[in-house]
């Protein structure tokens, strides 16, 4: 194999994993989201953004701050400090705001990725909520 054909054969193999990590982004019933290392959003998914009724262009870099409940903000912020810091995992229930003023039980979770950013779930579980 040459060093052409290898290359070749290592860009086909990363676009079909770039197509799939895609299409699992589209497809997935949780909101997905990438964030830097700063912790700025970087990348949302359509689900996050129907979860909070907002554009993509609303939620990336700090954007999505606004959407957290102002009980819950000081604490979701500090968690997120914390977890940006010791490079741990954030895994935390709060609730957040739509556009609309609709409030909304979240679970978050994100991993620490070896590129120094996070990639990270947002699940809704109002319906949870109102049930306890």
């Amino acid at each position: 194999v040459t060093d052409v054909t290898a290359t070749r054969e290592a860009a086909e193999r990363l676009a079909r994993s770039e197509a799939r990590a895609a299409t699992l982004a589209r497809q997935a019933p949780v909101g997905i989201f990438q964030a830097a290392a700063t912790g700025e959003l970087t990348f949302v998914n359509e689900r996050f953004c129907a979860l909070l009724d907002a554009t993509p262009a609303q939620l990336v870099g700090a954007g999505w701050v606004r959407s957290l409940h102002p009980r819950d903000r000081a604490r979701v912020l500090g968690a997120w400090a914390t977890a940006m810091r010791e490079r741990s995992d954030f895994l935390l229930e709060f609730r957040m705001q739509s556009a609309d003023g609709e409030t909304r039980w979240v679970v978050a979770a994100a991993e620490p990725q070896p590129d120094g950013g996070w990639l990270g779930s947002l699940t809704d579980i109002t319906l949870n909520k109102d049930t306890e």
